[in-house]
């Protein structure tokens, strides 16, 4: 039996160096860790427990309260100190496709595949208000005086205190799609028409400051400097865009040979790249019996400098404000781990 699991580690670790070397192979500019480099098994610091698939994630600003909700239409809130459950939101019918944390902590704003938008007091758990106007995205502006939310025709923007819709962008899509807004709270991106362009809008202006075509919107995300835009396209490749400089890339990473990016995100200090993959089974197509990796990038070179391993499929990703600490969904689970990231590839058995 020992030498049965000391068999099976080996495997595990010649499995993480292939697909190091096959991310290499993609693109030039990503370099495999060298096979002498110390390997470790990483455990979940935390694991959080839903009764219903995870749609998505949030993470307050001040780290204390972790969100997740479910595709039966439920929020769940737990305090990180503890790892206790503090409550259950309840009012939507339909399944939650994104959460959102005020910068304070003091809100959360809720939508649903129905376009409803709902507005939350996390400390009473009272619902305030409930709206038309959001499906696929949601962001507080980072002085959290205005919510951005995206549906099928248009970006809204409300101001939050008094309530009242300001501005709606018009931009019909045919494709799901989310929003990011930059730090400074000055641009959103989103999809554009079927998907195959991001759109970058001044948000008080409504004006276009700048389109990417052909790149594809599955996910995509600014650096917190507001400088850059990742984003994942055709043939599951993650690149890394100069907002206001050059046409070109500064690196791109091929992750079509391993399976589906389902998420990026950037960590606060802006130095890596969280990427959520769902792994191919040997036949190429089984996505969710196969599982999952989280892979941190240098957000500078596009280098490798971790691998997570999880056995099961990975759908979003979210750092915590110290970088050091991330929380990933286990979708089709109901689960979320949190786990202490430090540059060392790893394998959460």
């Amino acid at each position: 039996m020992q030498q049965f699991t000391g068999r099976m580690k080996i495997l595990g670790i010649v499995y993480l160096l292939a697909i190091l070397a096959t991310i290499a192979s993609c693109s030039h500019s990503v370099k495999p860790l060298p096979s002498s480099g110390k390997k470790q098994v990483l455990s979940p610091k935390l694991q959080f427990c839903m009764k219903e698939m995870v749609t998505d994630i949030a993470i307050s600003a001040s780290g204390r309260l972790v969100a997740g909700s479910g595709h039966k239409g439920s929020i769940f809130l737990w305090d990180m100190r503890t790892g206790r459950l503090i409550r259950i939101l309840k009012a939507h019918k339909d399944q939650v496709f994104k959460v959102a944390f005020s910068p304070d902590g003091s809100l959360m704003a809720s939508c649903d595949c129905g376009d409803n938008l709902m507005l939350w007091d996390i400390r009473t758990g009272k619902l305030l208000l409930r709206t038309k106007g959001a499906m696929w995205g949601l962001a507080f502006s980072p002085k959290g005086d205005l919510l951005i939310g995206r549906n099928e025709d248009a970006i809204n923007i409300w101001k939050v205190h008094p309530w009242r819709l300001i501005k709606t962008i018009r931009s019909p899509i045919d494709v799901v799609s989310g929003i990011a807004v930059s730090r400074d709270g000055r641009l959103v991106v989103s999809a554009d028409g079927k998907g195959k362009k991001l759109t970058i809008w001044n948000i008080y202006t409504g004006k276009v400051e700048r389109t990417f075509a052909k790149i594809g919107s599955r996910c995509f995300g600014f650096s917190p400097d507001g400088l850059h835009l990742a984003s994942v396209g055709g043939h599951n490749t993650v690149k890394l865009w100069n907002i206001s400089k050059s046409r070109l890339p500064v690196f791109t990473t091929k992750y079509g040979e391993i399976g589906v990016v389902s998420s990026l995100a950037f960590s606060p200090d802006g130095k890596m790249i969280a990427i959520a993959v769902r792994v191919r089974g040997e036949d190429g197509y089984k996505l969710w019996h196969s599982g999952g990796l989280v892979i941190l990038q240098d957000a500078a070179t596009g280098n490798v400098l971790q691998v997570i391993r999880i056995k099961n499929p990975v759908e979003d990703v979210v750092f915590f404000r110290d970088s050091k600490t991330l929380a990933a969904s286990i979708a089709s689970f109901g689960k979320i781990n949190v786990y202490r990231v430090d540059g060392i590839i790893t394998e959460n058995q």
